[in-house]
């Protein structure tokens, strides 16, 4: 099969790889488990894709250029913020309100960032949804960043479909109204069509949604029909409606499964990625965070002797860098998805419990005495990369990333999530499933994908005089190891 052909399925792992009764190293039985970002990245372009699985880069889809960057966050927040006040209670009858409220919310950011962010982004939003959001009404079901996944997400192919795993964050579900929100800074006030794939984004994260049972929803949610919501992509200046119905997006979701897969397990997917770049140098996507990549100018490197021998050795390590995050982090989204609450507790994977209190950020939960124990064994991973109290289930529901405060009693901890801008909506808790929540470590893969991006740094890496070159020790190091240069003592030694 020549790369980029669509998959005719995709592999999950088996019961054994899921209950991890085989060594996880080598080349993994499995495809991976993309995230909606992943699959962005792939449908934009194929190298793209390289760039997200090999070299830890997954920033082609920025935000945003110039003094967007870092902006969509705040935007994002501060509006769920204000929707969450206003469905506990407040009212809101002007801008000026609303700015005041900004101001209060906003007071730790950087003031260029806050005074622009007002300026360009929200005073805009605010003026043309006035009237929307003073009609919010109390106790009103609103959920901002609410997670879901699943195994099997269904895509039309022909006469049938095929399934893939996804998962992804929506940034707003709106029950009382029936609505998906995609919410971004990108985009212009004249622009007559969404930002580039955002209308995707929000069909994708729809389609993953929609596909989960209804058993795994959260109670008060089992009896709606997500099928019939409206998709919008929402930007400062106007609302982009999304058809659901969407063969063009069906397709381009088969590609992009397709490239993903080639890139980790075709001998030529990755020169056949880089053969079908979506732009030339003539016709660049300016917008695209990976130009450079692609287009940047090519400095000569004093160590170019070496440059063949180091990628031909760097894309080994690539690959392996590549296996081992699918043995872990993409692994351990299968186990979420495909095993049920108790095997998942057995092999140490979560830990479930009961909330006591919930206050200022602060939320104590109760453990039985062998949940106590593998909580606490844990700890060493969870300071490191936090912890995640899962409100709902694996598939669908509100993740709250926190770290370990103390031990209050024999089998009681108390986690902080003070640090979460987020709100639940003031119907919080009330995606439970349950009365018990799970719980479930953070690992720090993200070390695996900061090894990435450095080795790509190191093999592009190079000065461009060759004096200082010849007298770099990181230079000679290279140039002895991938290539003839001898290995000599001393640290006045230059290669002549």
């Amino acid at each position: 099969m020549s790369a980029g052909s669509l998959l005719s399925r995709w592999k999950r792992p088996d019961h054994d790889t899921l209950t991890e009764n085989v060594y996880k190293c080598g080349t993994p039985n499995f495809d991976p488990f993309p995230t909606v970002t992943d699959i962005m990245n792939a449908a934009l372009c194929p190298v793209a894709a390289v760039h997200n699985i090999l070299y830890g880069r997954d920033n082609a889809l920025i935000e945003g250029t110039g003094r967007e960057i870092g902006m969509g966050r705040l935007f994002h927040e501060f509006i769920s913020h204000l929707k969450s006040q206003i469905s506990a209670g407040r009212r809101i009858r002007d801008t000026a309100q609303i700015r005041y409220l900004y101001e209060n919310f906003a007071r730790h950011e950087d003031e260029r960032k806050r005074i622009e962010c007002w300026q360009y982004y929200i005073e805009p939003w605010c003026r043309r949804k006035l009237g929307e959001i003073s009609a919010i009404v109390r106790n009103a079901n609103i959920f901002f960043e609410v997670s879901v996944a699943n195994a099997y997400v269904p895509f039309s192919y022909e006469q049938g479909e095929r399934t893939y795993p996804l998962m992804g964050k929506i940034d707003e579900v709106d029950i009382e109204n029936k609505v998906l929100i995609e919410r971004t800074t990108m985009g212009r006030p004249n622009d007559d069509h969404p930002p580039r794939l955002k209308d995707y984004q929000v069909w994708l994260l729809w389609k993953s949604l929609c596909s989960i049972s209804n058993g795994k929803y959260p109670e008060i949610w089992r009896n709606i029909n997500f099928d019939d919501f409206n998709l919008i992509v929402e930007t400062p200046y106007r609302d982009f409606p999304v058809r659901r119905e969407n063969p063009e997006f069906e397709m381009l979701t088969h590609t992009a499964y397709a490239w993903i897969h080639d890139i980790l397990f075709e001998r030529r997917g990755v020169h056949e990625a880089y053969g079908r770049r979506r732009c030339t140098y003539l016709n660049r996507m300016e917008d695209c965070g990976l130009l450079w990549s692609c287009y940047g100018k090519r400095r000569t490197r004093p160590f170019r002797t070496v440059r063949d021998e180091m990628r031909s050795d760097f894309r080994r390590m690539h690959i392996l860098l590549a296996y081992e995050l699918l043995w872990s982090k993409h692994l351990f989204r299968y186990q979420l998805t495909m095993l049920d609450r108790s095997t998942l507790e057995e092999l140490g994977l979560t830990t479930s419990g009961r909330i006591l209190t919930f206050e200022n950020g602060n939320l104590e939960i109760e453990l039985e005495p062998e949940q106590m124990e593998r909580f606490l064994a844990q700890r060493v991973a969870g300071e490191l990369g936090g912890y995640y109290i899962v409100f709902g289930s694996f598939f669908v529901g509100v993740k709250l990333k926190g770290a370990f405060v103390d031990q209050t009693s024999e089998n009681r901890v108390l986690i902080n999530t003070a640090n979460v801008r987020v709100p639940l909506s003031s119907t919080a808790l009330i995606v439970q499933t349950d009365p018990e929540i799970s719980a479930y470590v953070d690992q720090p893969w993200f070390l695996t994908e900061w090894l990435q991006r450095d080795l790509f740094a190191l093999e592009n890496w190079g000065l461009e005089k060759a004096e200082r070159a010849n007298r770099n020790p990181t230079i000679r190091l290279l140039e002895t190891i991938f290539g003839v240069d001898p290995l000599r003592r001393g640290g006045n030694d230059v290669r002549q």
